[in-house]
């Protein structure tokens, strides 16, 4: 078993050859860095000559995070992928659960923000995530009060905090003095920024993802009276060195961009509030000697171990925005952009001295033949007095201006090739009337393609790895229950019951052209899943599952925060209730359609039935009437032949009486 002795001079030579401490060459870029990024003094500066400065690294960080920012803007970064049909929901919601965390119980934004910055200017950005924990003591006392109140107050406190104390004085008549201790202690996850020059890693570390480094420390400067609040030993606190000047360069650099007084920390005259510089660190070695090296969290002051615990990961993510393959750092836009901005620096100090030469030409004179008051003057218009014409003679400069202006003009070009043309998309000339939206839209879309590669590779690590340190992190150290609404409803989660989380998929990294297109896309497939179920493809092309996905799709692409409150989920307890009662009405419809149709086809062949009896009716009616008629005219008929008998007889007898008479 290692002593602490051995265990900090471990420490503190993996310290000592950690990439980024003291003034190594990853020290010495990053004060360059800010040297060129807030356009201090040079080196080469001439006193009389012109001293601006370009300030191209500072214009292209500034002009690529107005580019890229965007991308990080939504609230849903990061969705994990489901490993099975049962899983869908669930990865849904721890997706959201992480999200939340990140990015609106933590000024997620702003994190993701300062560490972008950090990466382009500095190579890597740097995030952390952890628990912290705080203690909330509060005391309530009882006086003259039984032992029933003195139980029922201790079993509210229990209830209602994480521990509970008591202190009692015993009156007469069995009543007490009881004072009543509790301590309420909270669970917080925080996501922060590391600042890159208050961080380390062993020098040999070949990746950007650090689940496999040997040594990683960060480095702090509490007060005495902090580390004594966070439960150190106060008489081991006190003895601890003092720390009250900044050596590193890289620190040095980003103090003065801000004017601060980087020699004076914390307070001279209280010791209390003196501040000593502590390293945090999680070193992989083997203190108990077993031939296995574990994980430790150390914290270390000087050649003091403060504390040593075993601990499953580390807290980091880092990232960058130009890989570097094999490497932990990344290169930066101030590696690309340094050279360029050397050159339109001498160039513009070189065009302004030019300038100023040739307004105020090196004059030539005859001694003796000269006022020299009259040459030294600077008034326009002035007079030179002269014994004659020749004694006075201006010697010509060449002008550098179009020679200048072409080698700046290169230097931007330069400048756009090596770190993307983020400040040409700002430029009037893509908004020209003559240029079609298309043609706008493909010149933005190829200029903006080096800042999406950015853009993307950030994503893929820094944004990648702090969503799964923030995933594991809730897994394994927030027990309890944490409210997050998904969707339209407010669910209550336990961490503690997730499962490793390996497959992610990253939304965030996409320029704004390539949001647009992707809207653009989604439409279309929306439009073309609408015009399937119309066609009666439902569920042998595309069902609800897949239109709505598709519409929160959508609406992620158009920046839209949580696209779940706006559409309901088919696989919700509401969903299902709803098209379990849309089936029972489409089914009572049925019904009731068929009993109609059964009732409609009654009355028809009631009717069709009263139509056969109706014209049978008609046809035996008609039979009868043809009868009757028949039989009428035989009647008739039999009626004029008896008339006509009689009268034909009558006719006859009248006859035969004429004759006899």
């Amino acid at each position: 078993m290692l002593s602490d002795t051995e265990v900090v001079t471990l420490i503190n030579s993996e310290i000592n050859n950690a990439l980024g401490y003291d003034d190594d060459q990853t020290t010495q870029n990053r004060a360059e860095a800010y040297q060129y990024f807030y356009g201090e003094n040079r080196s080469d500066d001439v006193v009389g000559n012109s001293q601006v400065q370009s300030l191209d690294v500072a214009d292209m960080v500034e002009a690529v995070m107005s580019n890229m920012m965007p991308a990080f803007s939504g609230d849903t970064l990061v969705m994990f992928e489901a490993e099975g049909d049962d899983d869908t929901r669930q990865a849904v919601i721890e997706s959201e659960v992480c999200n939340n965390q990140i990015m609106e119980r933590n000024p997620g934004f702003w994190n993701i923000s300062q560490s972008v910055k950090d990466a382009l200017l500095l190579r890597n950005g740097i995030m952390k995530a952890d628990v912290l924990e705080t203690e909330a003591v509060t005391t309530m006392r009882l006086e003259s009060v039984d032992d029933v109140t003195i139980g029922l107050a201790m079993q509210i406190a229990e209830q209602n905090q994480t521990k509970s104390m008591s202190n009692l004085k015993e009156l007469k008549d069995d009543l007490y003095d009881v004072t009543i201790t509790t301590v309420t202690t909270t669970r917080k996850l925080e996501v922060d920024t590391v600042d890159p020059t208050r961080f380390l890693i062993n020098a040999n570390h070949d990746s950007v993802y650090l689940d496999d480094a040997r040594f990683i420390s960060e480095i702090d400067y509490p007060t005495r009276t902090e580390l004594i609040d966070q439960g150190f030993n106060e008489a081991m606190v006190n003895e601890l060195p003092a720390y009250s000047t900044v050596t590193r360069i890289d620190a040095l650099a980003r103090s003065r961009s801000y004017n601060a007084d980087v020699n004076e920390r914390g307070s001279q005259s209280d010791r209390s509030m003196e501040e000593v510089e502590r390293f945090t660190s999680y070193f992989r070695y083997d203190r108990d000697q077993d031939g296995v090296a574990e994980l430790h969290r150390c914290v270390s002051v000087g050649n003091e171990l403060l504390s040593d615990d075993l601990v499953d990961y580390q807290i980091y993510a880092t990232g960058c925005c130009f890989v570097n393959p094999h490497q932990y750092q990344g290169i930066s836009l101030f590696d690309k952009l340094r050279n360029i901005q050397d050159i339109k620096t001498k160039t513009l100090r070189q065009w302004l001295d030019n300038l100023d030469s040739n307004n105020h030409l090196t004059t030539v004179v005859a001694d003796g033949s000269v006022n020299l008051d009259d040459i030294k003057s600077t008034r326009p218009g002035k007079i030179v007095r002269a014994r004659s014409p020749d004694a006075v003679r201006e010697m010509p400069i060449a002008d550098l201006g179009s020679s200048s202006a072409a080698l700046l003009s290169y230097a931007d070009k330069m400048r756009s090739e090596r770190g993307g043309a983020s400040l040409d998309l700002q430029g009037a000339e893509l908004q020209l009337a003559g240029e079609t939206a298309h043609g706008v839209e493909r010149q933005m879309g190829s200029k903006a393609q080096l800042a999406a590669l950015m853009c993307r590779n950030l994503s893929e690590t820094l944004i990648r790895s702090i969503y799964l340190l923030v995933h594991r992190t809730l897994r394994t150290k927030m027990p309890g229950e944490i409210v997050t609404r998904i969707g339209k409803e407010f669910v209550n989660i336990d961490p503690m019951t997730w499962q490793t989380r390996e497959r992610v998929n990253v939304k965030a990294g996409l320029s704004v052209q390539e949001r647009a297109h992707k809207k653009r896309v989604m439409e279309q497939i929306l439009a073309k899943q609408t015009e399937l179920f119309q066609s009666g493809m439902d569920g042998v092309l595309v069902d609800m599952e897949s239109y709505h996905n598709a519409l929160n799709d959508w609406g992620r692409a158009s920046l839209i925060d949580n696209p779940e409150r706006y559409f309901i989920d088919p696989k919700s307890k509401k969903a299902e209730a709803a098209a379990q009662q849309k089936q029972q009405e489409q089914q009572a419809a049925q019904a009731k359609e068929k009993e109609m149709n059964e009732m409609i086809f009654g009355v028809a062949n009631q009717m069709e039935q009263m139509k056969i009896q109706l014209d049978k009716y008609k046809h035996d009616q008609d039979l009868q009437f043809d009868y009757y008629k028949a039989a009428l005219d035989a009647d008739l008929k039999e009626a004029d032949m008896i008339v006509n008998n009689r009268m034909e007889m009558e006719k006859l007898d009248a006859n035969q009486s004429t004759t006899t008479n």
